[in-house]
C-alpha cells in the first residue's frame, strides 16, 4: 500500500525564495537608479566644468605652442567634453605646411596631438604683383607650402616654365603635373643619388596641352630631352650616353640628348643628329 510522503514547510520555503528574489530585485533597481543620478549629476553639473589642462604636441612643424593652439582652434578655455579631436585635426591639415596630423584625448584633462610636416620635393620662382622674384616650395602632392622667406635654404631640384596665377601657400599644382612629380618622388625614393644631380627640370609647353622635360644634371653640361613621364633607367641611360659622348669627343657640338623615344638621339647643334 502507497504511503503519501508529505515535505513539512514546503510552502512557506517557496514563500520565502519569492520574498528573497524581490528584494535583490528592489536593491538592483535602487543601485541602478543611484548609478543614473550619479550619471546625470556628472554630466549636467561636473562634466561641462572639465577644462583641458594639458596638450601634449608632438610637431615636425616650426610653429610656436601658441600659434599651434591657435590654428587647432584651441584658444581660451577649451573643455574637455566639447573638443571634438576630429575637428582640432581638420582645423591643423588645413594649415599647407601641416601633411598630416593625430588628435585624441585622455580623461580628465589631456589632450595629445602630432603634427607632421610636408618635405620638400622641388622649388620654383614666380614674380608677385610688384615684379619681384618670389621663391616657392612644394611637396610630392604638388601643395604650394612655403613661400618668400619661409622657404629659406632647401636643396631641392628647381622646377622652371611655370606660371601662376596667384602665390600662396595651400595652392595646389595642376593635375597634368603629376607625372612629373610622380617621377621626382620615385627618384627621390629610390635613386636618392640621381634625385640630388637634378639642378634644374624645365617644363616645355606644346600643343595640345602636352609638355616635354629638359632636365640638367649638375655634373653635366648636356641636358636631356624627356616625355613628361620618366623613370630613373632613363636617366641612368642619359646620363650614360653624355660620358660616351665626352670620350669620343664630340660632346662640345651637342645641344641636349633626346630620350623621349627609347632610343637615344644626340641633337647636335649644327649639322646631322645622330641615334644609336
Amino acid at each position: 500500500m502507497a504511503e503519501a510522503v508529505s515535505m513539512p514547510g514546503g510552502r512557506s520555503n517557496a514563500g520565502g525564495n519569492r520574498g528573497g528574489l524581490r528584494r535583490i530585485l528592489q536593491v538592483a533597481v535602487i543601485a541602478l537608479g543611484v548609478l543614473a543620478l550619479v550619471e546625470v549629476v556628472f554630466y549636467l553639473l561636473i562634466a561641462p566644468g572639465l577644462q583641458i589642462k594639458r596638450v601634449e604636441v608632438q610637431s615636425q612643424v616650426e610653429l610656436s605652442h601658441s600659434r599651434l593652439l591657435e590654428l587647432a582652434g584651441l584658444e581660451g578655455k577649451t573643455y574637455y567634453y566639447s573638443v571634438d579631436p576630429e575637428t582640432v585635426r581638420l582645423n591643423l591639415e588645413s594649415y599647407p605646411a601641416i601633411r598630416k596630423a593625430f588628435v585624441a584625448k585622455s580623461f580628465p584633462d589631456t589632450l595629445h596631438i602630432e603634427v607632421y610636416r610636408r618635405t620638400p620635393l622641388a622649388r620654383a620662382f614666380s614674380r608677385d604683383g610688384e615684379g619681384r622674384v618670389v621663391p616657392l616650395v612644394f611637396d610630392k602632392s604638388g601643395m604650394i607650402y612655403k613661400t618668400g622667406r619661409a622657404v629659406g635654404e632647401i636643396d631641392a631640384p628647381v622646377i622652371t616654365g611655370l606660371q601662376f596665377s596667384t602665390i600662396q601657400a595651400g595652392t595646389v599644382l595642376p593635375e597634368k603635373l603629376m607625372p612629373v612629380l610622380s617621377g621626382l618622388e620615385s627618384l627621390r625614393e629610390n635613386s636618392p643619388e640621381l634625385y640630388g644631380n637634378i639642378s634644374e627640370v624645365r617644363i616645355m609647353r606644346k600643343p595640345s596641352d602636352h609638355f616635354e622635360l629638359m632636365l640638367y644634371p649638375m655634373d653635366r653640361k648636356i641636358p636631356l630631352l624627356l616625355d613628361s613621364s620618366f623613370s630613373s633607367e632613363q636617366i641612368q641611360y642619359g646620363l650614360l650616353s653624355i660620358d660616351i659622348a665626352e670620350q669620343h669627343g664630340y660632346a662640345g657640338s651637342l645641344r641636349y640628348v633626346d630620350l623621349r623615344t627609347g632610343t637615344i638621339v644626340y641633337r647636335e647643334k649644327e649639322g646631322e643628329d645622330l641615334a644609336f
